[in-house]
């Protein structure tokens, strides 16, 4: 896992946690009862497509802790992920979080540095 790398300007760390992360949701979409649950949110999302999401809006939200997102419960967990993906606005580059979402794994203080 040394070797892992960014199409963005993401720190090599935060790439091995984001791929931790993406695991974590795949796995937690196996449930038949999730599925149904997220998928207006994940219409068939792939591996690769989170790890994208995920590195995009860390440029412009830089203060989500990721290392705390993994270690929250499933619940928490489900939260944060399905609320950041459901409220990215992919329109432009990098992604931004829209309609006032501020994940539960994100520094409120420094929500003034958000674009």
């Amino acid at each position: 896992m040394d070797d892992i790398q960014s199409n963005f300007d993401i720190p090599s760390d935060k790439c091995r946690t984001i791929l931790l992360i993406a695991d974590r949701v795949m796995s937690l979409l196996e449930p038949e009862v999730l599925r149904k649950v997220s998928a207006e949110v994940l219409p068939d999302v792939t591996h690769t497509q989170l790890q994208m999401n995920l590195e995009s809006v860390l440029l412009t939200c830089p203060n989500i802790d990721l290392e705390k997102t993994l270690d929250f419960d499933d619940f928490n967990f489900a939260h944060n992920l399905l609320g950041i993906l459901a409220h990215l606005d992919r329109t432009d580059y990098p992604a931004d979080l829209t309609h006032c979402f501020l994940p539960r794994c994100a520094e409120y203080g420094k929500i003034a540095d958000h674009p």
